[in-house]
């Protein structure tokens, strides 16, 4: 992530957002799981995501996307139709 610049990556499965994971997320979750000391035990990317996503459509207006956002109290929206929409 450091290297793309980047503060999150969406996991997908089956074509359809699954995840999020972000640097936060990474600096809070991922850490040795109890009597686990290397690096290599730790906690994989599949348990440290978001798996509960805010998505909005790209006909929705900015209003409702942060609207969203203090809903559920959250720094990231996705915008899917029906798959994420690249830029």
């Amino acid at each position: 992530m450091r290297a793309a610049n980047v503060g999150s990556v969406i996991i997908e499965e089956n074509g359809h957002p699954s995840r999020i994971v972000t640097d936060r997320d990474i600096a809070v979750r991922r850490r040795p799981r109890r009597g686990q000391r290397t690096r290599s035990e730790r906690t994989p990317e599949s348990e440290i995501g978001s798996k509960d996503l805010t998505t909005v459509s790209p006909d929705d207006d900015l209003d409702r996307a942060v609207q969203f956002m203090r809903e559920k109290a959250v720094r990231r929206v996705l915008v899917v139709d029906p798959r994420i929409v690249r830029w």
